[in-house]
């Protein structure tokens, strides 16, 4: 059973003043969104990554993207106008031939997530076990339509 990471890097950052979107901000050589990319990818517990991006940063994000390898990375999905449309776009992305696994959703500005160890991945992180029904699978329903 594969577990899938949805990085959820579509935000527009309106409470940070920064002046850039928070996943591009350099810190210590690099962006957010490369630091947090690097943790899934070095977790074994994450088997493929789904990056949420804007959608008029798409060719930033392949630059990024471009500077190392990021095996992991198995789709960039278009962010949608809230965090649970881009949650659900990400989910979305999935491909409809998989009868379960995990989805784990992580935020991309909290780049600060050192290990993923498996004991807390499921009691952490969303966890949907994609082999339900959407009518049974209690509030986080509307993630799958």
């Amino acid at each position: 059973m594969k577990t899938y990471a949805v990085i959820l890097a579509a935000g527009a950052s309106e409470r940070f003043s920064g002046g850039v979107s928070k996943q591009f901000v350099r810190i210590a050589g690099r962006t957010v969104l490369e630091h947090t990319l690097a943790v899934f990818e070095s977790a074994e517990e994450i088997d493929e990554i789904i990056l949420v991006i804007p959608a008029k940063q798409q060719e930033k994000v392949q630059r990024i993207l471009s500077r190392s390898e990021h095996a992991k990375v198995h789709r960039i999905v278009e962010g949608g106008e809230t965090r649970r449309e881009s949650s659900a776009r990400g989910i979305e992305s999935i491909p409809e031939d998989v009868q379960e696994g995990y989805v784990i959703i992580h935020d991309c500005a909290r780049p600060f997530v050192t290990r993923l160890p498996s004991e807390i991945v499921c009691t952490l992180y969303v966890t949907i076990l994609l082999s339900m029904q959407p009518h049974t699978y209690g509030r986080y329903h509307h993630l799958r339509k």
